[in-house]
């Protein structure tokens, strides 16, 4: 077990293990043996940008001084993250076909992209693992057969023995490195989302659409929005609800709603605010902008002139949750910005 690093990121890992974990999420019940870490390999990728005495820097400086095998790639153009997708499956791929190199792989995303990897890791006689957050990860994980050989493993079960709370005399002066600051002002973010929302058929659309929806929109260096949202300001939902309360009302699924659904289904509905036109030309005006984030809204907004209206798949979520929950069509769109 490696010490001397407790800190938590955005990443992808791998763990391989010399002999077959305890109860590993259950499945398979193995007989008592120990288990010993042979490789903790981590995958991750910066932008050029990226200020060395960042947080996010200084943690994987950290994890490599603590014996993480760390792989991290630069952004320099567009798909930095399936770089690092095919890196860790062809790091996982080489040493399944390596002679005693792990018994057991153990895969810390919840990405579905890792499927065939999987598969073929098992194909070469290695039993697989999945360790995952409930919210992060694609059910196709823990639904689909035969690629994995025990239950997913959830984090959130271990949060209170995986994170050590800040001293009260630190909070104030950590949390702005923590995010690392997202590239985007508040207000920016803010309308890409009130637009989205807008163009909806619907009163209210689900958060699921809404992140698909931000996750392709580019910023810079294959940097998406939704990536942007969590390193700026902490989550979507973090964001529509304590940074833009007046734009933005989030509103859970009913008891009723979430029946015969998936119990790590935690998606929510966002609708806009009767406020939200005034709220977000206040903020424009106390809003500064960068030279390159003038930039991306003037590329924004003539996609969003020569677009027209979004597809129907835009709010594919939206749109199922139709056929168990009665959504009331808006009886009159909202004016664009």
């Amino acid at each position: 077990q490696n010490s001397g690093w407790s800190s938590t990121g955005s990443t992808e890992s791998t763990i391989n293990s010399s002999s077959t974990p305890n109860g590993l999420g259950g499945g398979i019940v193995q007989p008592q043996r120990s288990m010993e870490i042979v490789r903790a390999s981590v995958f991750t990728s910066y932008k050029k940008t990226t200020d060395p005495k960042s947080f996010r820097v200084k943690m994987y400086n950290e994890m490599a001084n603590a014996n993480y095998d760390l792989h991290m790639l630069e952004s320099v153009g567009n798909g930095p993250e399936k770089c690092v997708d095919i890196s860790l499956a062809v790091d996982m791929l080489h040493y399944a076909t390596v002679p005693n190199a792990y018994d057991v792989a153990i895969l810390l995303s919840g990405d579905k992209d890792f499927i065939p990897a999987l598969v073929r890791t098992r194909q070469k006689g290695r039993k697989v693992g999945i360790v995952a957050m409930k919210t992060g990860c694609n059910r196709a994980l823990y639904e689909s057969p035969h690629i994995k050989d025990f239950d997913v493993v959830w984090i959130d079960d271990f949060l209170d023995r995986l994170l050590v709370p800040l001293p009260p005399d630190q909070v104030d002066s950590r949390v702005e490195t923590v995010h690392d600051r997202g590239l985007l002002s508040a207000f920016t973010i803010t309308k890409v989302i009130y637009d989205f929302i807008s163009k909806s058929p619907f009163d209210k659309v689900s958060s699921r659409d809404v992140g698909r929806y931000l996750k392709g929109v580019e910023i810079k260096d294959g940097t998406n929005l939704l990536d942007d949202v969590k390193l700026g300001q902490g989550g979507l939902r973090r964001f529509l609800q304590e940074k833009m309360p007046s734009v933005f009302a989030v509103i859970d699924r009913t008891a009723e709603e979430k029946y015969g659904r998936n119990q790590n289904d935690k998606s929510y509905w966002i609708s806009v605010k009767g406020t939200a036109t005034n709220a977000i030309l206040s903020e424009a005006k106390t809003s500064s902008f960068t030279d390159e984030e003038k930039q991306f809204l003037t590329e924004y907004q003539a996609k969003l002139t020569d677009g027209g209206a979004l597809k129907e798949t835009a709010y594919y979520y939206t749109i199922e949750s139709t056929t168990e929950t009665f959504i009331v069509p808006k009886a009159q769109r909202c004016e664009e910005l």
